[in-house]
C-alpha cells in the first residue's frame, strides 16, 4: 500500500505529527472521503516505515478533533466534516484596539488553530466601562466556546468571563498575570516585556555603567530602576503619560528629551533606556537635533518588536519581543489544552536581549 504522503526523518517534526498532518491533509484534499475506511494501524505503520505506536497516536489525534471516528478493534472511518465539529476559541483583548504586537500575535494563533480545525474569534473592547466590563464581551460570551483567552485582566471583564462558565486562560505580563480561583480558569501564560532586563543590568555592570535615564510609557510594561539599584547603578525616570496615537508619543518623547538635555546641560547619562520604540523615535530625533551622537556621546537601549523599528544609522540594542514566535507557543499551549483538557504549566514568554551597536 502506498500512502498519499511521505514521512521524512530529516525534518524538524515528530513522526507522529507528520503522520497526523499527512492523514488530515489527505482527507482535506479528498484522498480519503467521508464514510471511507482509513488504513489500519498496522497497514499505516508498515507503509510509512514507523512503529505501530506512531500510527496509533496519529489516528487517536485525528479522532480527538473529529476528523475520523475510532472504533475498538476496527478501522477508523473518515467523518463527515460538518460545521458543528469545529471547536471555537474566543480571544478577548481588553485594550481598545489591536496594535502591531497583538495583531501579529493573534494572527499567528488564529492561523495555527485553523490548521488544527479550530476557529478563533478575536475581539477588542472598544466599549470598556469604568468597571472594566464590556458589552461586546458580554454578548460574545452568550455563544458557545471551547476556550476563552483573557488578555488584560480588567475586573469587569474577568467577572463576566468567570460567570459565563466557559473554560478560560489568563494571558498577561508578569505580576499582572493573575489567574482566577474559579474552577473554569485552566491556568495562565505569562508574557513579560521586561524579561530581558536582567541581561540589560548585567551588560551595564560589565561595562561600568554608572547612570541610566529610563523613559517609561504609561503602558511600557516594565521598570528597570529596582534591578539597577541592586548593583549600584543610578537610575532616573522620565514618565510619558498615555497618548492618543503614536505621533503623540513621538511628540511627547521629543519634548521630554529636549527638556532633559536643557536640565542636564551636557551632563549626559551613560545610557538611555526606552520602554517603548515610539518613545525612542521621538527622543533620538531630539538628540540628533541637539548634536548628541549615538552611541559616541550616549548609549541607547530600547524595547522593540521584531520586524518593527526604531530605525537609526546603527542597529539599536534592544529588549525585543517576537509576536510571531510568542503566538506560535500560545497556540501550541491552547491546542494542548483542547486535546487533553490540561494546559501546560509554567509557560513564560517575554523579551530577548538583542545586542546592537548603540550599547
Amino acid at each position: 500500500m502506498k500512502l498519499p504522503f511521505i514521512i521524512d526523518r530529516n525534518v524538524n517534526m515528530s513522526l507522529t505529527e507528520q503522520m497526523f498532518q499527512g492523514l488530515r491533509n489527505a482527507i482535506v484534499h479528498g484522498r480519503y472521503k467521508p464514510g471511507q475506511l482509513l488504513p489500519g494501524m498496522l497497514e499505516l505503520a508498515a507503509a510509512a516505515g514507523v512503529s505501530e505506536k506512531v500510527a496509533r497516536h496519529a489516528l487517536a489525534r485525528l479522532a480527538e478533533i473529529g476528523w475520523c471516528t475510532a472504533r475498538r478493534g476496527a478501522r477508523s472511518v473518515v467523518a463527515d466534516r460538518g460545521k458543528e465539529r469545529l471547536g471555537r476559541v474566543l480571544f478577548f483583548n481588553s485594550e481598545t484596539a489591536f496594535g502591531y504586537y497583538p495583531s501579529l500575535l493573534v494572527g499567528t494563533i488564529r492561523s495555527r488553530l485553523l490548521k488544527a480545525d479550530y476557529r478563533m474569534t478575536a475581539i477588542s473592547a472598544y466599549d470598556i466601562r469604568k468597571d472594566g466590563s464590556s458589552r461586546i464581551l458580554e454578548e460574545s460570551l452568550k455563544e458557545h466556546w471551547e476556550l476563552v483567552v483573557e488578555n488584560g485582566m480588567r475586573p469587569g471583564a474577568r467577572k463576566a468571563i468567570e460567570e459565563s462558565g466557559w473554560p478560560f486562560l489568563v494571558l498577561g505580563d508578569g505580576g499582572k498575570c493573575v489567574p482566577s480561583r474559579v474552577e473554569s480558569c485552566v491556568g495562565q501564560i505569562e508574557n513579560r516585556m521586561g524579561l530581558a532586563l536582567s541581561d540589560f543590568v548585567r551588560a551595564c555592570v560589565k561595562r561600568g555603567v554608572r547612570s541610566v535615564v529610563q523613559f517609561l510609557y504609561a503602558e511600557g510594561g516594565f521598570d528597570a530602576s529596582e534591578m539597577l539599584a541592586m548593583p549600584g547603578v543610578g537610575c532616573e525616570t522620565v514618565r510619558i503619560p498615555r497618548c492618543r496615537s503614536q505621533f503623540d508619543i513621538y511628540s511627547r518623547a521629543y519634548s521630554a528629551m529636549t527638556a532633559l538635555l536643557r536640565r542636564l546641560v551636557g551632563r549626559l547619562p551613560d545610557v538611555l533606556l526606552f520602554t517603548d520604540d515610539h518613545l525612542a523615535h521621538g527622543a533620538v530625533l531630539a538628540l540628533m537635533e541637539h548634536g548628541v551622537r549615538v552611541p559616541e556621546d550616549v548609549k541607547v537601549v530600547t524595547h522593540s518588536n521584531r520586524g518593527l523599528g526604531p530605525f537609526w544609522t546603527k542597529p539599536f540594542t534592544r529588549l525585543e519581543m517576537d509576536p510571531a514566535a510568542h503566538g506560535a507557543k500560545i497556540a501550541d499551549a491552547i491546542l494542548d489544552y483542547l486535546r487533553t483538557r490540561r494546559l501546560p504549566a509554567d509557560i513564560v514568554l517575554g523579551s530577548e536581549w538583542m545586542p546592537g551597536e548603540t550599547f
